[in-house]
């Protein structure tokens, strides 16, 4: 009697076991199924964090797959399947796992802390093997299989299921770049994707919140001290980190939605700004920076059109569009078609930073614009630099020979604006002139300027300009 319980008992653990087994195993192709890979992940995921259960997780998808399967039907289809499976166990480590997750793409499990270039390698041994060609019956099939790979563990904590996410888009990027190849997961990008995203998303929020504001600095006339205008430059009142400067966010929402909102409330503020001033009886110019992603979005020149119709007490002259020179040359036909209906709806074209990115005559022929801005970089520099200066004189002819005005930017001290006077560059804007200020600080500081700070800051030019007079 105890022989038989025994017996019996032993049949139904084989049973037990069996259906273990089945519930684990992928049907077609005897593989660990999809279900028993994530359980598998969660656990070796969840003892440790050591490097003695790190790996390295593969996602393959194969290329052509579904051409065969249309050509000669799912029954070869499925034969091959098994075949891709057999000859993938073949050409792994007997520790290492394999599963198919669905479809054709499997699933591989890499062990030991095999580090970026040694998993690639062995993946490029596998993919290689089966690029060679498969045999069903008289047919010769041939298919390549496309692979990416990610690592374990991370500086992070991750699911099991953001794991295979990270090895399915390196094996997306591995099709994108031409198949038959192995990409590895790039954690440091993918962290730096977040950390744009998150900040956009901050950005958009203080939009909403009114957080941001902006400053001006003044341009003026160094040889007669004439204030030409202000340069409208944006700030953000950030609740936790203070004032912060447009380095420490815009190239955050470069080339995004949040960038183009956050251009179109630069235009709507400096134009409500300036209507303003122009009800305390103060006319006063002002530019704008437009990046080049922006300026050709699709409805920027109608979204132009319909701000300035909000400000018909101003002279559409005001506002003057920044251009950076670098960003209207990346498609040097759209822009133009955009600026010259800029021009027409009456607004002034600066192209800024010039003579840092890769102008030639025929672009600013193209271009029709009516300022050119010359860079801080080589106006810093003048004094000391032949280079720099030999820039400078030949941004300065430039502008003359296309009869555009000419202004520099990074006057920081006197010598820097009496020699660009001397080279015939009279307008300027910099520190030695006034650093950027708030709107409510600039009607102020013109009365003192023209009433004694350009004297006193420019008292030889002054003087000599009065002589002349």
């Amino acid at each position: 009697m105890y022989k038989e319980l025994a017996a019996a008992k032993e049949l139904l653990q084989q049973k037990v076991s069996l259906l273990h087994s089945l519930a684990d195993t992928d049907e077609l192709t005897g593989l660990l199924n999809r279900a028993a890979l994530t359980r598998h992940l969660n656990q070796q995921m969840g003892s440790s964090r050591s490097s003695e259960n790190a790996f390295a997780l593969a996602f393959l998808d194969l290329d052509g797959f579904k051409e065969i399967n249309d050509a000669y039907g799912h029954d070869v289809g499925d034969k091959l399947l098994r075949l891709v499976a057999k000859r993938m166990a073949a050409n792994l480590r007997t520790h290492d796992i394999v599963s198919r997750f669905g479809g054709d793409e499997f699933v591989v499990i890499m062990q030991g802390n095999l580090g970026d270039s040694s998993a690639m390698d062995s993946l490029d041994r596998l993919i290689h093997q089966l690029s060679q060609p498969f045999h069903i019956g008289s047919l010769s099939l041939s298919i390549s299989a496309s692979a990416g790979i990610t690592l374990y563990p991370q500086t992070e904590p991750i699911a099991s299921d953001q794991l295979i996410r990270q090895a399915d888009q390196a094996m997306y990027q591995a099709k994108l770049t031409g198949r038959n190849r192995v990409c590895m997961f790039n954690l440091d990008k993918e962290l730096a994707q977040k950390g744009q995203h998150q900040k956009a998303t901050e950005i958009q929020a203080a939009i909403a919140e009114h957080q941001f504001e902006l400053y001006f600095q003044p341009k003026v006339n160094m040889r007669t001290g004439q204030v030409l205008g202000a340069e409208a430059l944006i700030r953000w009142n950030h609740p936790t980190q203070g004032l912060l400067g447009p380095a420490s966010f815009l190239s955050d929402v470069s080339e995004s939605h949040q960038g183009v909102e956050l251009g179109r409330w630069v235009i709507a503020a400096a134009l409500a700004q300036m209507g303003s001033w122009h009800d305390q009886g103060r006319n006063i110019n002002v530019s704008v920076n437009i990046a080049g992603y922006h300026l050709q979005h699709s409805s920027f020149v109608e979204e132009l059109a319909l701000m300035l119709a909000k400000f018909p007490m101003l002279r559409k002259q005001q506002l003057e569009l920044e251009v950076l020179e670098t960003n209207a040359i990346n498609d040097i036909d759209q822009v133009s078609i955009v600026l010259a209906a800029c021009k027409n709806l009456g607004v002034n074209i600066s192209l800024d930073d010039f003579g840092t990115g890769y102008s030639t005559l025929g672009h600013l022929k193209v271009l029709t614009v009516d300022v050119l801005k010359i860079d801080r970089s080589f106006v810093k520099d003048m004094l000391s630099s032949q280079g720099d200066l030999a820039i400078l004189k030949g941004v300065i002819s430039f502008a003359q020979a296309f009869e555009c005005d000419v202004i520099a930017e990074g006057v920081e001290t006197l010598q820097h604006g009496q020699r660009l006077i001397e080279l015939g560059c009279e307008m300027g804007q910099g520190y030695y002139i006034a650093r950027p200020m708030p709107a409510v600080d600039l009607s102020a500081w013109t009365d003192a300027w023209q009433q004694s700070q350009y004297e006193n800051k420019f008292k030889f030019t002054a003087r000599a300009a009065g002589n002349k007079g």
